[in-house]
């Protein structure tokens, strides 16, 4: 019998390694955004020590999540994959497995910042997109579900007849391009764009891609007797739930920009004791956990009550290990709660940070954080200089941290009754002169790639990729070659991905070439190699990256004057497949030439 110390030294460690893997996985994007803004940028983070406890939320938020899903929520599906076949008809399994990806969807840690995305976009800029992120945030991400929902209903049948992924690609890619050219001649459904193709990074998180892998497998060893080859690792399923979502909340799009009359909606207006009460959160407060615990629930119980349903009411079958599933239960909902608080305090705020700042690289911004309000103002300290052009400008000094700054005086900042003056000191650009540096641009393009890169290398799982990879091409597809591909993909995507959003280029004229030149080189490639760098663009798109990159992605377009900033995931996405490719086609070209010249190297029989 085991005694108490040494199973709490078993627990202890357990818990350790638990912790070390999500510290890996958050550890570098983190701890690079914030040298990044400190040293390179040269500027303090705001509310550090509420990011920082933020940040924290999130490791063991993930911790908890990750192993409740490991005991309470993929038995459920395992379970649920071996009895289906034997107790419902084809058309009730499939019936059930939109259910299950519409559930899956809702239980996506990521899926939440969706919801939060709205306050950066104008109105009147982009009524439709404006509208659906704050009006209609619920319907988005149930649209989204949806979309999942048939990814997961095709997947199944995949699984079931071992179709081919790549008819699938050559089906869904030229919809998802049809839809987007059409919104090219609209202007409102245009800028929808960013957002949809946004939303299928979104849904490949660590719950959708497992439990419809765990329910895709049991069925097709019950039905089969076998998991065929192809399809035994899943592989197929990401794309597939990266796709239909896209079309799904295009066509959502499109039917509310036919219906709604956008020049009608209300506007949301936030007062500023509101705002204040945003940018100073400082505490966890009761209100916050609350909200958090309801969101986390409404995500979790709603899924795992509708396979729970299934199994013991329609199939009639008993859990073997109930306990262990109720405790990973309620693991989730604790992980959920405290990565969505994570997300509000630390990460969400980190990203749209750094975002916010990043363009003093190589442009002038306003420092919002830092807003000073000067009592008993001086107005005889106000001075006048006259510029090269013969205009005349009002300023006065400032000191701050022993430095002299020259701040522009504007008349509408004086208010003459309380005797006050409020400025927003501006900075930048660091490097270059001028309104636009490309000097500064391309240390922004530099940042954004290397924090592609060196997020996907602390990925877990995309060691578990590369050895597949290495498994299938029996050892001439490295490991290690396969991570540095995508990681470099990744990097490229990151950087293609702002400089969308820096230069306001419309996210069709790169994702069409793009994607064309994906199904040229997915002809060319094997069924192994398209299932497999279709899908590495999964392994990119975490609970992590995700929040991060949405807030910079938004928080460099309001810098920079863009009507909205998504489109950073979509080529964080594209790019890697397309990477993968070109080196599966390299590495299948120099094994084909080593074939050739064994068989051409002469024998002392023929010599």
């Amino acid at each position: 019998m085991i005694k108490w110390h040494e199973a709490s030294d078993l627990i202890w460690v357990y818990i350790k390694t638990r912790v070390a893997e999500q510290i890996k996985a958050v550890s570098f994007i983190v701890l690079y955004l914030f040298f990044f803004q400190t040293l390179v940028l040269n500027l303090p983070i705001a509310d550090f020590p509420v990011i920082a406890f933020g940040i924290v939320l999130v490791v063991f938020g993930l911790t908890f999540f990750m192993e409740g899903l490991l005991l309470g929520v993929m038995p459920i599906g395992e379970a649920l994959g071996l009895k289906l076949p034997s107790k419902l008809i084809l058309p009730g399994i499939l019936l059930f497995a939109l259910i299950l990806g519409l559930g899956a969807t809702f239980a996506e840690p990521a899926i939440g910042i969706l919801r939060a995305m709205g306050e950066s976009v104008q109105q009147t800029e982009t009524p439709l997109l404006h509208y659906i992120l704050n009006h209609k945030p619920l319907e988005l991400v149930i649209s989204v579900g949806v979309g999942v929902g048939f990814a997961v209903v095709l997947g199944v049948l995949r699984f079931l007849y071992n179709w081919s992924l790549k008819p699938m690609i050559f089906t869904l890619v030229p919809i998802c391009l049809g839809l987007s050219a059409y919104a090219l001649f609209n202007q409102n459904f245009a800028h929808i764009l960013g957002l949809a193709w946004d939303c299928g990074a979104v849904t490949t998180g660590p719950v959708t891609v497992p439990l419809v892998i765990a329910l895709g497998l049991g069925i097709s060893r019950v039905v089969t007797g076998h998991a065929d080859e192809g399809t035994s690792s899943g592989f197929g399923v990401v794309t597939l739930a990266s796709l239909m979502p896209i079309i799904a909340v295009l066509l959502m799009a499109l039917y509310l920009n036919f219906t709604v009359d956008l020049s009608q909606v209300p506007s949301i207006e936030k007062s500023n004791n509101e705002v204040q009460a945003q940018l100073s959160t400082l505490a966890l407060s009761m209100n916050s956990l609350k909200s958090s615990l309801i969101t986390a629930a409404q995500a979790i119980l709603p899924l795992c009550f509708f396979m729970f349903i299934v199994y013991r009411v329609f199939l009639r079958e008993k859990f073997a290990y109930l306990d262990e599933i109720v405790l990973g239960i309620v693991f989730s909902l604790i992980g959920m709660t405290l990565f969505n608080l994570g997300i509000e305090m630390g990460l969400g705020k980190l990203g749209k940070q750094v975002g916010n700042v990043l363009p003093a690289a190589y442009t002038s911004i306003k420092l919002t954080t830092e807003t000073k309000t000067l009592d008993n103002f001086d107005l005889t300290t106000v001075q006048t200089r006259y510029l090269g052009d013969g205009t005349q400008e009002q300023f006065f000094y400032f000191q701050k941290d022993k430095k002299i700054q020259s701040i522009n005086f504007q008349s509408d900042s004086y208010n003459s009754a309380e005797k006050t003056y409020t400025f927003t000191p501006e900075y930048g650009p660091i490097w270059g002169q001028g309104k636009f540096s490309i000097s500064g641009v391309m240390m922004v393009l530099l940042f954004a790639f290397l924090m592609g890169y060196g997020a996907t290398l602390a990925e877990p799982a995309l060691n578990t990729l590369g050895k597949t990879v290495e498994d299938i091409s029996v050892g001439t597809f490295k490991k290690s070659l396969l991570i540095q591909t995508v990681a470099i993909g990744v990097g490229i995507g990151i950087m293609v991905g702002v400089s969308k959003i820096i230069w306001n280029i419309p996210l069709f004229w790169l994702l069409t070439p793009s994607y064309i030149f994906l199904i040229f080189l997915s002809s060319l490639s094997t069924e192994d190699f398209v299932n497999i760098a279709w899908d590495s663009a999964g392994v990119t798109t975490g609970p992590v990256t995700v929040p991060l990159v949405l807030a910079i992605g938004l928080g460099i377009g309001t810098q920079s004057g863009a009507l909205e900033g998504f489109g950073i995931l979509a080529m964080a996405s594209v790019a890697p497949i397309m990477s993968v490719l070109i080196m599966g086609l390299v590495v299948k070209r120099k094994r084909h030439v080593i074939l050739l010249e064994e068989d051409l190297v002469p024998t002392e029989d023929n010599a």
